[in-house]
């Protein structure tokens, strides 16, 4: 068995740079716990993509908070808007294309136009699954939502910016469009640009 002073040695397992390189929905994931630890009245609805989209971890500590939608995207928009009227802080997510412009009315009605919190996590962006058939392309997103009156995109580069850009939405009052990825990062040497 290996010992702590080995470990702390070893510079991969003691650099947290390494957090740049793991799977965005894990740091999600467990940044949606912590956020369902400290406040209340955090909610998370997922349109059909719970396991995908990293809200299992949530729906196992708090699974009177958790509302799996299936796939109904418009509807389950529409019930965040609900939940955040409510007093309440909805974290929705489905993938990007889908939460995006099959929910455009909504966004635009229901959550922006009426300045809720609601926080719209959309996973798979860009490229990322375009194995699944050009239905789950999406480029245009950003450009279609911005033009929207408040709300704020944050588009995550790696691991360590998912936390500060949850964690920024929680509470305030606007909505946020945040978009991640499942990708990996390549694993390398701190400091040296991939070959």
């Amino acid at each position: 068995m290996e010992s702590k002073e080995n470990k702390l040695q070893n510079p991969e397992e003691a650099n947290p740079v390494n957090d740049i390189f793991e799977d965005p929905r894990k740091i999600i994931a467990q940044t949606l716990v912590d956020l369902g630890k400290s406040n209340p009245n955090v909610v998370f609805i997922s349109c059909d993509s719970s396991l995908g989209a990293s809200g299992e971890h949530f729906r196992k500590n708090f699974p009177e908070r958790h509302f799996e939608m299936g796939i109904a995207e418009q509807s389950s928009m529409s019930t965040a808007a609900g939940f955040a009227l409510s007093g309440k802080i909805p974290y929705i997510t489905a993938y990007v294309p889908f939460i995006t412009f099959r929910c455009f009315e909504q966004i635009r009605d229901d959550v922006c136009k009426t300045n809720l919190n609601v926080n719209i996590m959309g996973n798979n962006c860009g490229l990322s699954v375009s194995s699944l058939g050009p239905t789950h392309v999406i480029l245009e997103d950003v450009s279609a939502i911005r033009a929207f009156p408040n709300i704020t995109i944050i588009s995550p580069a790696d691991g360590p910016e998912y936390p500060p850009g949850s964690n920024c939405c929680c509470g305030d009052q606007w909505s946020c469009l945040s978009k991640g990825t499942q990708d990996e990062g390549k694993k390398d040497t701190p400091g040296r640009l991939p070959d």
